[in-house]
């Protein structure tokens, strides 16, 4: 076993034996948290973030990360400010982008939320400067699945 096996097997049964204690005395949400980060160990998923500042070439970078044969970029790019809301990107086959607002009549603080699916076109549309002044259209935030191999083991990009 690898590294990293060893060590998330030594983590995955610390943090079984953390729930149980946290369950023995009485602390139900301690031993849920613990629970729920134990299932996300074991789901083998990574979810990497890739922040900077306006315009630093982040939606470059994870385009030409998920080039695998030559597509059209899949994040736009553009000599103004380009991406406008946070996008995640994982794998899917086919190719699924997913718009997350608030519903209609909501305000941006409200629970009420939407999906609506979209094509390339519709996540420059919503997901943009550009093609969504001033967050207008109340985007939360952009999900994309795309058959890109880079990410079929689990890796989600952010």
């Amino acid at each position: 076993m690898d590294a990293y096996g060893l060590l998330r097997s030594d983590v995955l049964e610390a943090l079984a034996r953390a729930a149980e204690a946290a369950t023995r005395e009485g602390a139900g949400a301690t031993a849920a948290s613990l629970e729920e980060a134990r299932a996300h160990l074991l789901a083998d998923r990574l979810r990497a973030v890739l922040i900077g500042e306006f315009k630093a070439g982040k939606s470059s970078l994870l385009n030409a990360l998920l080039d695998d044969a030559g597509e059209p970029p899949l994040l736009p790019e553009a000599e103004e400010i380009a991406t406008s809301v946070p996008v995640s990107v994982s794998y899917a086959d086919p190719e699924t982008i997913e718009v997350v607002r608030t519903a209609a009549g909501g305000d941006r603080g409200a629970q009420a939320v939407e999906r609506v699916r979209v094509d390339r076109q519709g996540l420059r549309a919503h997901g943009t400067e550009g093609g969504n002044p001033e967050n207008r259209r109340g985007v939360l935030a952009v999900t994309v699945g795309t058959p890109a191999l880079l990410l079929r083991p689990g890796l989600t990009l952010v």
